[in-house]
């Protein structure tokens, strides 16, 4: 009895087959399109990033756009991708951890000067400016604490900088909180630009990429992924809590 003519078992077995050969294609199609595009674009981006810049300037020029960037609301996540794939881990850790450390601090300062227009996004954010009030309250490391848990969760990061800034919350715990805070994004930006790297660096030697680097980069990446989301899960449903349990409907001017 042929598959066509067969029981209902057949019919599943048969389109079993086919899905798995539309996967089968439709994966190759995806590496042949990755391929192209790594090796059209980001690889010779990459050997010009390599040859042309300096590395000095070229961190110099990361730690500076990490520092400008959130002053102008503008995300710092290339900045980090770039550092991944130059310096890799360890170095591109320490110019991405200076330049956050900079990024959080000129906003905080610098939001003094736009209070009213701060104050004024907040009040029609009402949401969002209860998430900042749990910051403002308490001691030093109940602020710290807040600060790491809203620098995890789903907020904007840039708008977050400025929004502290009119708060009662302390510089020194607001800047640890935003650093602690920010280590899982910091991770998962630098194995991104990594594994960029290697793929890159694979379309000149596949033997190298199959069986060397590229399981441990992704493994890295996987893991950076899996822990940023944990983090960024378990900080949102914290916050809620919180939230709950504070009492409803006060006014941000009592607050800040």
């Amino acid at each position: 009895m042929s598959a066509m003519e067969g029981s209902d078992g057949d019919y599943v077995r048969l389109e079993h087959v086919e899905d798995a050969g539309n996967s089968d294609v439709g994966i190759y199609i995806f590496l042949l399109v990755a391929k192209f595009v790594i090796g059209e674009y980001i690889s010779p981006f990459l050997n010009w990033l390599s040859n042309a810049v300096d590395p000095r300037l070229l961190a110099l020029m990361i730690f500076g756009s990490m520092s400008l960037f959130p002053i102008v609301l503008l995300p710092s996540s290339p900045s980090m991708w770039i550092a991944g794939i130059a310096f890799g881990y360890k170095i591109g850790f320490l110019i991405v951890l200076s330049g956050i450390s900079m990024g959080v601090t000129l906003p905080y300062f610098i939001g003094s000067l736009f209070r009213e227009r701060i104050q004024s996004y907040l009040e029609k954010n009402p949401e969002q400016a209860s998430i900042i009030r749990l910051a403002s309250e308490g001691n030093f490391f109940h602020q710290f604490k807040a600060v790491t848990l809203i620098r995890l969760s789903p907020f904007p990061y840039s708008i977050l900088n400025y929004a502290f800034s009119v708060t009662d919350i302390m510089y020194l715990p607001y800047f640890l909180g935003s650093l602690v805070g920010s280590i899982p994004d910091m991770l998962l930006s630098l194995y991104s630009g990594i594994l960029l790297r290697t793929l890159a660096d694979g379309t000149g030697n596949p033997l190298l990429l199959a069986r060397h680097r590229i399981p441990y980069e992704v493994a890295g990446f996987l893991a950076c992924l899996v822990i940023a989301f944990a983090a960024t899960m378990y900080a949102a449903r914290t916050i809620q809590t919180k939230q709950k349990i504070k009492e409803p409907k006060q006014q941000l001017s009592e607050e800040f």
